[in-house]
């Protein structure tokens, strides 16, 4: 790679990744600011599964109504209580000098997507087979798009099925038992910066489960970039257009053109070279003091690159207000849940605590839980009404007891008969009056007794636990019990749905402070750039000794200096203007996911989830 295109490429990496710990904190100095943060959600190979569009309006002027252009639908405010009018596209909101935070769902394409490639042992296999197999892994994430973007992916690998892991265009970061790969990127940059459009993981891997990887992308920091080089880029792109003429000239023996400021001086010094050339030697040594202004500006680039890694802080910062606000989110849901009515106290969620106030719930709200407790309920009241028929139970054992004993007497006095033909004997006058009447005293005395008294009252028992348990069962009162507990189990399923949810985003907070605590060694690029200005200063130092022999042969000395310079305006610097104007143009289309307000200044964050599994 040649010099202009090296010291640009250093450039990009150093100021784009150093832009990226920064993009969360939108851009300063415009009235109304549009920020958005897509998150998506897409399987190994790119495609997207859902898509919800996270946007922020920074309110600076205080407006009491803000209008802005979607085409999102479902749109909810998600941090206040101002009300919205949507008019087609047009998006009207009664702000009350308010900031404005909404969502909204979206099936567009978002505008870069990591793709997961994976091998075994040479083999492409597809990411969810990788807990099925043992081998030599070679992971490769790629990311399609058609602008300029700086993007940085977090993948967790686990530790006991993956060892041995080598990296390329990433950071192996390792904490306690956790091993993590930070990779970055910037596709969609013209091939001959020679700069990373992926990263490589190899590794051993003995039935690994990787279940998922978050990348953060932007365009932000690349057109900032070029937002910030476009005077010197500028001033560059005169200084490349005059020197090329100059050096035509010089080269083909022409007459000097025609020049505004410092370069007339120099053609009015070759031009009137015979007056000496000690006005050339000024000319060079103009040019020495210049390199060392500039060796002096990469200096002071070198600081700031450094103090920006000190922003990681304000990344990790914004992180954790995004979870806040999803927090806070979810706290107003369950605020309107009437969960309190259902007898459930759930105290404020935090960061810290969601996880165990929300399982406390779940348990309360077991389903199978609540519905024994239903059963228990319903049973209390079959046993109620039932208790109230006892004496129908009685008046209904109390035969059968009796029966039970008449045979028992007839037994003892030596009559084998049921009581059924007993009462038939009696009626044939086949018993006689007086073993009747015996027979009949007998039975009264025996009914009296504690011992038959006592089996009465357990058969009376016996036969209302029946009568609760067939009515329990009765299709009636199992509606009942499941009318009941249906509330409650839906409240189950939304509370866990809504747990599910924080615990994704709390994975992305962890995941996010792991990485920036890796992220500031991309600031130790910049001193590349110094010693490239050092060199620079060096060569002008050197150019002002030679212009000492020009005396020689002014005119071969010139026409040897251009044929030399020449190739490297033509050539070198018009290429590295070339890729800078196509950088520039492709950050500047990036743009934004949804519509924006002409008004408006937007930023956009991708924030992907990309599920293994």
């Amino acid at each position: 790679m040649k010099g202009a295109e090296l010291i640009m490429k250093k450039q990009l990496i150093s100021l784009a990744l150093a832009g990226a710990m920064m993009v969360t904190t939108g851009c300063a100095g415009a009235e109304t600011v549009k920020s958005e943060r897509v998150f998506a959600v897409m399987d190994a190979a790119g495609t997207q599964t859902t898509v919800i569009d996270n946007v922020h309006i920074k309110n600076e002027d205080a407006l009491d109504t803000i209008t802005d252009r979607t085409s999102l639908t479902g749109v909810e405010n998600m941090a206040g209580h101002e009300t919205f009018t949507l008019d087609g596209e047009t998006l009207t909101w009664s702000a009350a000098g308010n900031d404005i935070t909404y969502q909204g769902k979206s099936d567009k394409e978002v505008a870069v997507k990591p793709v997961v490639t994976v091998k075994v042992d040479g083999k492409e296999v597809s990411a969810d087979t990788l807990k099925d197999v043992s081998g030599e892994v070679e992971l490769t994430v790629a990311y399609t798009t058609n602008a300029p973007y700086v993007a940085v992916s977090i993948l967790p690998l686990p530790e006991d099925e993956v060892s041995d892991i080598e990296v390329e265009n990433a950071l192996l970061l390792t904490e306690g038992s956790r091993q993590v790969v930070v990779g970055y990127a910037m596709p969609g940059l013209d091939e001959k910066l020679e700069l990373p459009d992926h990263f490589t993981v190899k590794a051993k891997a003995d039935h690994a489960e990787i279940s998922w990887m978050m990348t953060l992308a932007t365009a932000q920091p690349i057109d900032v970039l070029c937002d910030e080089l476009g005077d010197d880029v500028k001033d560059l792109t005169e200084l490349k257009d005059q020197a090329v003429s100059l050096l035509t000239a010089l080269s083909e023996g022409k007459d000097l053109p025609e020049m505004d400021g410092d370069w007339k001086t120099l053609t009015d010094t070759l031009t009137e070279l015979n007056d000496g050339v000690a006005q050339l030697v000024t000319g060079a040594q103009a040019l020495k003091d210049g390199a060392d202004q500039l060796k002096e500006g990469i200096t002071s680039l070198e600081d700031g690159l450094t103090t920006l890694t000190a922003n990681n802080e304000t990344l990790n910062a914004a992180a954790s207000q995004l979870f806040d606000a999803v927090l806070a989110t979810a706290n107003q849901q369950l605020a309107s849940a009437g969960l309190d009515q259902a007898g459930i106290t759930l105290p404020e969620l935090t960061q810290e605590n969601y996880a165990e106030a929300l399982q406390t719930v779940l348990d309360a709200l077991n389903p199978d839980t609540l519905r024994a407790a239903a059963t228990e309920q319903a049973r209390a009241k079959v046993e109620q009404a039932v208790q109230a028929k006892e004496s129908d139970v009685r008046a209904a054992v109390e035969p059968v007891v009796e029966s039970k004993v008449l045979e028992a007497v007839l037994q003892a006095v030596g009559l084998n008969l049921s009581a059924e033909d007993y009462q038939k004997a009696v009626k044939a006058g086949q018993v006689t009056a007086e073993q009747e009447k015996q027979i009949t005293a007998a039975v009264k005395q025996q009914m009296a007794t504690d011992e038959v008294k006592a089996q009465i009252d357990a058969a009376v028992q016996e036969q209302m636990e029946a009568l609760v348990e067939q009515n329990l069962q009765s299709e009636d009162v199992q509606n009942q019990i499941e009318t009941a507990i249906a509330p409650a189990q839906a409240g189950y399923e939304q509370i866990s749905s809504l747990k599910t949810q924080l615990d994704s985003v709390n994975a992305f907070v962890t995941g996010l402070n792991t990485y920036t605590s890796g992220v500031s060694q991309a600031a130790d690029g910049a001193t590349q750039l110094h010693t490239g200005a050092t060199t620079l200063a060096d060569g002008a130092s050197q150019l002002a000794d030679g212009t000492t022999t020009l005396h020689t042969g002014l005119t071969d000395g010139a026409k040897e200096m251009a044929d030399k310079l020449l190739p490297y305006c033509t050539d070198d610097l018009a290429d590295a203007l070339r890729i800078y104007n196509e950088t520039a143009d492709g950050a500047a289309e990036a743009g934004h996911y949804d519509l924006v307000a002409d008004d408006m200044t937007a930023t956009t964050v991708y924030i992907i989830r990309t599920d293994m599994k």
